[in-house]
């Protein structure tokens, strides 16, 4: 049975939902409501609800703002925002702070029950997979850590021999090939304050991990982290979401404010006997954060060498601006380069051009945000920095092949 904590200034909103639907019906034992923002905040560390329904708008503490404390503090309840007013601003904000649904009020009730529904089969999928993963992690942890180790310094015996070991600790490895990450975080010197980062960059990056991916494993590399992620070799997109996962981690360890942290990714390894060469680049990579800086993500291309830093520094400054206007003029410019010579660079180290790259980000970010029911593709179009519609939803369907309606039906299929 779950906890479900409801976050509502108005008091018929609240006892509405507390006392019209039979929550033990859907798997929800407990149910605690809280009248402002402040207050949900402190029953949700309390309680640590499973599943929260908050309205955006409350006094002291908005459901926004409500959220970023939760997340700050190591708590995602699967959370459904209520509305009296259709913000599109608001909800955008909502779903990178991981909220489920945004819905508008009055709360339609057979539309929230279906919401909770969903939810309540997320939160025990996931219940599944960890107690999968402690049941592991308690009986086997030391065999399958000498394995991965073996693995990443490439001292196995024969593939088969690796695989039939793993079988037998209870872990099928369903690929053969894939990459290797290492995060390299600032700690203290002091031995304790040290654990303490290496345990929250793991919790982060496991956390992170386990919502995008199928199989990997995290092991300490002192002074690294390190992820191992198994997945095919013709997977699509899978270098973008390894990325896109990195820099979440990243970004979520930032926000505990306990240490600074840099990421280093190795290239692909094709095959097992791969691996110890992709890890030995990801510790390469990250160990350049001492040089040029920490808090990003570094990568070391095939030939050894490392990506040009201003490229890398373009791509960071794209990832995180793409909903304003970009131009090959005014990105050369801002880091000081003649825009012929940074648009032969930037294809040089990246394999895309300026203008396919800038396009391949803003789609991924549309792509996430067309999951939501709520948003009109107008809307999405404009978040991700295109102005005209038609010209979005051309460009869409070039990169996607179906246009940005046909994208949003095929989720609802």
């Amino acid at each position: 049975m779950y906890k479900l904590l409801i976050a509502d200034d108005e008091y018929w909103v609240r006892k509405r939902l507390l006392t019209t639907i039979p929550w033990d019906n859907y798997g929800i034992s407990t149910v605690k409501v809280a009248q402002n923002g402040q207050e949900a905040l402190n029953l949700a560390l309390e309680l640590e609800p499973d599943i929260m329904i908050t309205d955006i708008n409350m006094p002291i503490l908005t459901g926004l703002e409500l959220m970023q404390a939760l997340n700050e503090s190591g708590l995602f309840p699967k959370t459904i925002l209520i509305s009296g007013y259709n913000e599109f601003k608001y909800a955008q904000k909502a779903v990178k702070l991981g909220a489920k649904d945004y819905i508008l009020k009055p709360v339609d009730e057979t539309s929230l029950i279906q919401k909770i529904q969903e939810c309540v089969a997320e939160v025990e999928h996931e219940q599944i997979q960890k107690n999968l993963f402690s049941y592991i992690e308690k009986t086997m942890p030391k065999l399958q850590t000498q394995l991965m180790y073996a693995l990443l310094h490439n001292r196995l015996t024969s593939p088969e021999d690796f695989i039939q070991e793993l079988t037998s600790c209870g872990i099928q490895l369903p690929y053969t090939s894939g990459i290797c990450f290492a995060a390299r975080f600032s700690a203290p010197s002091a031995t304790a304050e040290y654990t303490t980062c290496e345990t929250l960059v793991m919790q982060t990056a496991r956390q992170i991990m386990e919502r995008s991916f199928d199989c990997f494993y995290l092991l300490p590399t002192p002074p690294f982290l390190t992820g191992i992620l198994f997945c095919p070799e013709n997977a699509d997109g899978v270098n973008q979401a390894l990325y896109y996962a990195c820099e979440e981690i990243m970004e979520q360890t930032l926000a505990a404010g306990k240490c600074e942290i840099s990421i280093g990714v190795g290239s692909f390894a094709s095959g097992l006997d791969q691996f110890s060469h992709s890890y030995n680049q990801a510790l390469q990579a990250a160990g350049k954060c001492e040089q040029l800086g920490w808090n990003d993500i570094y990568t070391i291309s095939e030939s050894g060498n490392k990506i040009h830093p201003l490229i890398q520094q373009a791509e960071h400054y794209i990832r995180k601006h793409y909903s304003q206007k970009i131009t090959l003029s005014n990105i050369s410019s801002y880091f000081y380069m003649n825009p012929s010579y940074f648009s032969k660079l930037f294809k040089q180290e990246t394999g895309q051009t300026f203008t396919q790259y800038l396009a391949n980000v803003r789609i991924t970010e549309a792509k996430k945000l067309l999951k939501n029911p709520s948003f009109k593709v107008y809307d999405v179009a404009f978040a991700v920095g295109y102005q005209n519609e038609q010209y979005f939803s051309t460009l869409f369907k070039e990169i996607c092949g179906i246009s940005p309606t046909q994208f949003k039906n095929s989720l609802c299929g």
